[in-house]
């Protein structure tokens, strides 16, 4: 069975996420933005969700430095508020698919497989 971590404090979000995934056969587990490098240091997962506006530079931080430390999953998809776009540009830096946040929920079962869109 595949894993999910869901990075995100909002819990409307995090059972959209997690139904979703339920449906494709993906367990969730779900951490606080700050304790993301913590979680992945623990148990890296197949597929790693974010929510950037809640974690913003300090998480970003955190996927680096997971890429660094080789914790990182192959699939991290970071969802946004469209009117930010440096914050999807610095996403994309660090290894995480940045996608906005109206598309990120209208194709959710889609960010949820290994090989997400682009």
């Amino acid at each position: 069975m595949s894993t999910l971590l869901l990075a995100a404090s909002d819990l409307m979000a995090g059972e959209r996420v997690r139904s979703a995934a339920t449906h494709l056969g993906i367990e969730v587990r779900a951490v606080a933005p700050a304790r993301l490098l913590e979680a992945l240091r623990a148990d890296v997962p197949d597929i790693l969700v974010c929510d950037l506006d809640q974690g913003r530079e300090p998480m970003l931080a955190d996927l680096e430095t997971a890429r660094a430390e080789d914790v990182l999953p192959r699939t991290v998809v970071g969802y946004y508020s469209h009117v930010d776009a440096a914050l999807g540009d610095a996403a994309r830096a660090v290894g995480c698919t940045p996608v906005r946040r109206g598309r990120f929920w209208s194709d959710l079962p889609a960010y949820l497989s290994p090989a997400p869109p682009a």
